[in-house]
This record gives structure tokens, sequence and C-alpha cells, in this order.
């Protein structure tokens, strides 16, 4: 028998009308979609449908062929390769672009060029100022009070526009730190978006339902969350039982070591590490007058290292989940008694001693949930009972055998996993180029930092430029004070107030050193109470000029720079010198230069790392996006099918008319 039966032709020609019908559907949704953001090209998979088997007594004249086409199922072109370097390129682009915003906004502070008068920066023209007042009062001034009042005045200026800087330096620092912890949100909303969509991608899979435009709208917000955080997402196959198995994305953080922090319905969430300080404090006891001691603590604070915390990993009911494996020891392991007929023999683990792995089933359950097992485990799985919760579990093992038959049981099961804190390279994209512009001090790391990154030192975020302007004030006002305090009658020229004459010499508690947050005239220069010194001598003090010399000398020579300069930053592991030049040259060649190289390189790398990743995304977009060329020949192609299978039915029809009308009776 050729074919089903004689209708069975109506029946192909159907089926072919069908599946041509489908194609076309198909063909529109995309064109339809051409401008859908996220949307992956859909095609039909078609298989041809044979039925029935061989006759018993088939004869070899007796020609087979199919009985039509099926559509299967409908599938989306896309290349996982293609994702995977694609979103890695997303997390270079992140890393850099994040750099550059950061590196910018600083150097519309501290970029000189063109910003004060004549040409010169505006902190450079007023240390100019300062200097050509200098002169003056050098050469034709000393001793005049109408000349210190002017030096006096342009010095001022100066501290003036340096409180300034370090101002503008405190509000980026507030505006990234605040920008980092938003970024941490994002990427949280991000997570829950996408645990959300594994929930219905996962539950509609279950039922047999098409899902791929959420499957869409997932991998837009994987192209999201790699621009954050490098990231390996993967599929791996999950057992939802009588031997039905789905897809479930697993996302891990793509640097060494790899975190889990989505797992199918499960999901962990970023934050900023926090610290609860304590504090060990012996009392005595007002009664018995006995020393006791007790832990005092603080309120809790953020990280100044900002490092990363990775939570648990929890469902959209807040259950926890982890995998824990429990090695129980040795098993014996017995084959089975009578087996019915024709089937093998099982394998028995017989395992005397009572398991008791602890199950997380919720956080308020964490401490005290035990599960009993059987003492003999058979088959693939059992099922036991939470005893706190009540709830019905799995636990899955393995029998891992040996040469004597005797077998090693492994115990797998959902533990609670808690937090871990992500170090300080293990991240790599906009989060960790966002903390390193709000923690990286370079020369002037500490030895807790280069722990925690041992490259630390050759990166230079906000700190660095605040603590390199912290160490030119402090450098520039301890010279000059210690200049005009050697003298007789000599007083402070620079505070670190405006309302005294204090300058962080005295060692006393709340005597600050000078930075470029405080740096002030002194209170007694202010008002007149003394001037800058002529000379070291009091009795020839109106001719000899030696101090105002020294001063000059101090403010257009070349000074030594090192991380512990007056001792602001003596917990700074590096004692060498980082500069050598005058006070401008700091602020102009190295502050200043050194940033715009900075810029310089990140724009470079942050071009590169966008051509790259455009490159990638035209080259995904030729497997998974919508050409209307394509779509406009699959139109024709299936058009075409489409009218063949109407005229295949047609002439069956007609065929089968002739047979049973026309055939003489």
């Amino acid at each position: 028998m050729g074919n089903v039966s004689t209708f069975g032709t109506y029946t192909m020609a159907k089926l072919g009308i069908y599946a041509a019908q489908k194609a076309l559907d198909v063909v529109g949704n995309n064109i339809s979609n051409v401008n859908t953001e996220g949307y992956t090209r859909q095609y039909v998979d078609q298989i041809s449908l044979n039925m029935g088997a061989s006759d018993r007594m088939l004869s070899k004249l007796d020609t087979r062929i199919g009985s039509g086409a099926l559509v299967e199922s409908i599938s989306q072109r896309r290349d996982e390769y293609l994702d995977l370097r694609y979103r890695a390129s997303q997390s270079s682009v992140g890393a850099t672009e994040t750099m550059v915003d950061g590196l910018n906004q600083i150097a519309d502070i501290l970029d000189e060029v063109n910003k004060g008068d004549d040409g010169a920066g505006v902190l450079e023209a007023r240390f100019n100022e300062m200097i050509q007042m200098m002169e003056r009062l050098n050469t034709e001034g000393a001793g005049k009070d109408e000349f210190d009042t002017l030096f006096r005045s342009s010095a001022a200026s100066l501290v003036d526009t340096i409180r300034s800087y370090a101002g503008q330096l405190d509000t980026i620092m507030e505006t990234q730190t605040d920008r980092l912890r938003n970024q941490v949100e994002e990427v949280n909303k991000i997570i829950d978006q996408i645990q959300d969509l594994n929930v219905s991608i996962r539950r509609t899979d279950i039922y047999g339902g098409n899902c791929l435009e959420l499957k869409d709208e997932r991998n837009l917000l994987l192209d999201q969350l790699s621009t954050y955080i490098k990231i390996n997402a993967s599929y791996e196959k999950e057992y939802v039982g009588e031997n039905r198995y789905v897809d479930k994305l697993v996302i891990k953080t793509g640097n060494d070591p790899q975190r889990t922090f989505v797992d199918g319905i499960f999901a962990s969430h970023f934050s900023i590490r926090t610290i609860t300080p304590t504090e060990d404090r012996e009392v005595r006891d007002a009664d018995t007058g006995e020393l006791r001691t007790i832990t005092l603590k603080g309120e809790p604070y953020e990280d100044p290292l900002f490092n990363i915390n990775i939570s648990e990993m929890r469902d959209p009911d807040g259950r926890v989940k982890i995998v824990k494996t429990y090695d129980q020891g040795p098993v014996q392991v017995t084959q089975e008694e009578n087996p019915p007929e024709g089937k093998e023999p099982e394998l028995i683990a017989e395992y005397g001693p009572t398991v008791y792995p602890t199950i997380y089933t919720t956080a308020e359950q964490a401490a005290n949930a035990q599960v009993k097992l059987n003492a003999q485990l058979t088959g693939d799985q059992r099922f036991f009972v939470d005893e706190e919760s009540g709830e019905s579990r799995e636990l899955k093992y393995e029998i891992m055998h040996d040469e004597n038959t005797n077998g090693y049981l492994v115990i797998r099961t959902e533990i609670f996993r808690g937090e871990v804190q992500c170090s300080d390279t293990e991240l790599y994209g906009a989060i960790q180029s966002q903390r390193e512009l709000v923690t990286k001090s370079s020369v002037f790391s500490t030895a807790e930092e280069l722990e925690a990154d041992p490259n630390a030192a050759t990166k230079r975020g906000i700190p660095y430029y605040q603590k390199a302007l912290d160490v030119l004030a402090n450098r520039m006002a301890t010279l000059l004070n210690g200049a005009n305090v050697s003298t007789n009658d000599g007083g402070v020229l620079f505070s670190n107030t405006g309302d005294a004459d204090t300058w962080g010499q005295s060692g006393e508690e709340g005597d600050e050193l000078i930075n470029a947050h405080n740096i002030s005239i002194s209170k007694s220069w202010a008002n007149g109470s003394f001037r800058v010194e002529t000379s070291q001598y009091k009795d020839d003090r109106s001719t000899a000029k030696e101090n105002l010399n020294r001063i000059l000398n101090i403010l257009i020579n070349d000074q030594v720079y090192v991380p512990q300069a007056g001792g602001l930053y003596d917990d700074a592991v590096s004692t060498e010198v980082f500069f050598t030049g005058t006070f401008q040259e700091l602020l102009t060649n190295h502050m200043s230069g050194t940033l715009a190289e900075d810029i310089m390189i990140s724009q470079s790398m942050l071009e590169n790392h966008e051509l790259v990743s455009n490159d990638l995304y035209v080259n995904r977009e030729g497997v998974s996006g919508v050409d209307l060329n394509d779509e406009a020949m699959d139109m024709m192609v299936y058009q075409k099918s489409f009218a063949a299978a109407c005229r295949l039915m047609t002439v069956y029809d007609e065929m089968l008319d002739k047979l049973i009308n026309g055939t003489a009776v």
C-alpha cells in the first residue's frame, strides 16, 4: 500500500497548506517587528510526516512515501557564541565609558587650560599673582605695610581658590558615590526582571507553550546587565519530573572565581558591603566592683573601599537555594533479589546510620531545620518531609562504586549559602570602574588597599587628585610658615582655620594639619598684627632681605613631593618621590598632565572597545536580526508553496471525482 488511504492525499495537501500558512504568519511577524528592539528573527521547524509501519507481507514493488509536512515548533535564530562575545565587549565599553565620564568631571575642575587670566589657568594665575607681589615686596616694598597687604591679598585669593577646588572635588566624590549606589540598584532591578522572566519562561516551557518574545526581553536585559558586570550566561537542563527537562538560565560573574548569582528561578542581589563597628570595653560593676567586658556597637556604615557583596540566592517566594554536598561514607551495594522477568536486577544501597543534612526552607528556619533520611536508600532519589515546615522535598544522591562493590554515598541537597564578598579585582564593567573612581589613590595607597588590589598604586581615582591637592596646600603652607616663624618676630602666615594662628604643628588634639580644605590666612596676619618678615635679624630688618629672598625662592624653585608630605598621609605605603617641581608645576604639569594622559588613554580604549562591540553587534544582527530582503524572499517561497499546495488539493479533487463519478459502474 503506497499511502495511508485514498483520501490520505487530501490530508497531505491540507498539511502543506497549513505549513505554508504558518510559515507566512512567521514571516509576517518578523516583518512587523523589524524595528522592535531586541527582537530575534523567528523561523518554522518543519518536519516530514511518515504514517504507519511496513506491512508484514511487504512487496518490493510497494513504494513508500511520506504523508505530508508538519510544523513542529517556532524557533529563533541566535548564536550563543556571538552573544557571549558581544556581552564581554559591552562590559569593556561600560568600564571605559564610566571611567572617561568620571575623569572628564575631574578635568572640568583641574584642567587649567585657558581658564584664567591671560590664557593661564585659574589657580595658576593666582600663583603668578602671588609671586609678582612677593617680587615687588622684595624689590621696592620691603618693610612697607601697603606692599605686605598686596602680598597678603594675593595669598588670600590663592587659598580661596584652592579651597574652592577641594570643595568641587568633594562634590564630584559625592556625586560619583551616589552613582555607584544607583548602579548597584539598577543591577538588582535588572536581576529581578530576569528572575521574573525565568519563572514565566519555565512555566510556559513546562506546559509546552511558546515564549520566544519573553526570551527576547530576557536577552535584552542580559545585554544591559553586561555593561555593569562582566557576565557568563549559559543554559542548563533542569529536571522537572516525569523524565522532562527544560532549559534553565544560569548567570555567573565573568572573572575568576565565577560566582553564580542567577540560577533559574533563584537569584541574588548585589550590595555595597556595610561594616558594623564594635568595641570591647572594660567596665566596673557598680554593685560588686568587679570588672567585666562589654561590646559596644556603633551605627553600620559603608565600606570605605566600597567592596561589593552578593547575597544568598532566593526564589520569588523568598526561599533560598544552593547546592551543597555531603559525603556520608561507605555503603554496601547489593543486587535486587528476584527481579521481574526480562529485567536486570537493580542495585540497592544499604546504609545504616541516619543522615542529618540541614535544610533551610526559609531564612527564619535556617538555624534549626533538620531532615531525617531512611536508613535504606533505593532507586535514584528519595522524597522526605521537612520536620519544621512539613514541606515535601527531594534529596538526590549518587553511589560511586569501587572494585569490591562497596560504594560511597554522595548526597546533594539545596542548602542556604549565605552572603559572599567579592574581592577588589573580581568584578569588571561599569560598577568596577565606578568603584575605582571613588576609591583609588595611586601613590597614596595604604597597606590595606594594596592587599586588596596589588595594582592599586597604578590606579588613579578622585581620591588621588584630592590628596595631591592636599599635599600642594600643605607643602606650600608648611614651607612659607617655617620661613617666616624662624625669624625673631615672625608669625604664622597660613592657618588650618581663619579664626586662629594654628597650623597643625602643636601635636595637640584637634590641631588639624593644613590641607586643601582648611588652608586659610592666619588670623594675626589677616588683621595686621604682623607682616612678612624682611630679615631674620631684628636689628637689621630694614636693610637685609634674606627672608624675603628665601620666601621668593620657595615660590619659584623646585620642591620635592612624597605621599607622606607634612604628615598628611603617613599611612601611605610608598615613600618614593612622586613629583619634583614648583607648586605651579605640581598642578599644571603633574596633576593636570596626568589627568589629561589618563583621559586620552581611557578615551582611546573606549573607542577601540566601541568599535569591537559595534562589529560584534552587526555580526549578531546578521544572524538574529530581521532582514527585509530575506523576509521578502521567504514570503515569495512560502506563497508559492501555499499556492502549490492548494493546486495539489484541486488536482486530488479532480482525480477522485473522476475515480468516483466517472468510472463505469
